[in-house]
């Protein structure tokens, strides 16, 4: 009878152990996962405070001169600019923003390019298995750095117009991203993409969310005749 009340006991206390050992795991996982979360929410606040003063000097500049030559235009472009800022400063609040929202400030971004680089290039969005009334949520400013990549370097040296395909497509819990141009290709965009803290930020956060990390095809290696750059990515969905 004591041998049995010992060997009870003894597989009390292992049980016991056993599940004091699950529960700390468990207790730790938790943690663990809730310091990650925190940590690309904080990345995620990182990149909506991001707005490119280049960009926004370099818009305003613009408008000035626009304001000599043509002031209803001007006009035009100064309500198209406040528009974009009340909109990133809208998306700021937020962790996830409605994709409509998302492109609306995306086309209003390459808008007020081409008030800086007239006829310089043309852009366009498609969605596949998707609408921009569709109940969608993705990040905000995940986007709109690498297009302003391409404007910026990858335009920097032609001399015939550019072109901009941003493809958006479901799949699954992720939406699939392709951006597509015809510029200069990845010799000049690679060393402009190394001294870019956003898209460094967007890269880690894209592959911390995603477990993929974001692939930069030369379309060169593809084509001998066709130049420019292809990047994609997943971006996690609400």
């Amino acid at each position: 009878i004591k041998s049995i009340k010992l060997k009870s006991r003894l597989i009390l206390v292992i049980i016991l152990t056993v599940l004091l050992i699950i529960i700390g795991y468990l207790f730790l996982l938790n943690r663990k996962q809730k310091f990650e979360q925190q940590n690309l929410q904080m990345q995620q606040r990182l990149l909506r405070a991001q707005m490119n003063p280049h960009f926004t000097f370099n818009t305003l500049y613009a408008i000035q001169n626009l304001l000599k030559d043509d002031p209803e235009q001007s006009k035009k472009y100064l309500l198209k600019f406040s528009r974009l800022l009340r909109l990133i400063l809208e998306n700021s609040l937020s962790n996830y923003v409605s994709i409509e929202d998302e492109l609306e400030s995306l086309k209003k971004y390459m808008d007020l390019q081409l008030l800086r680089f007239p006829d310089k290039f043309d852009y366009d969005i498609l969605l596949n298995e998707i609408d921009e009334e569709d109940e969608i949520s993705i990040p905000p400013m995940l986007i709109q750095p690498f297009v302003e990549n391409s404007i910026e370097h990858g335009f920097k040296h032609i001399d015939y117009k550019g072109k901009i395909n941003i493809t958006l497509t479901l799949a699954g819990k992720y939406v699939h991203c392709v951006i597509e141009d015809n510029g200069f290709g990845i010799t000049t965009e690679k060393a402009e993409v190394k001294q870019s803290t956003s898209l460094n930020l967007i890269s880690d956060f894209i592959k911390k969310s995603t477990k993929k990390g974001v692939e930069i095809i030369d379309k060169k290696n593809n084509d001998n005749n066709e130049s420019g750059v292809i990047i994609q990515f997943l971006i996690p969905i609400n």
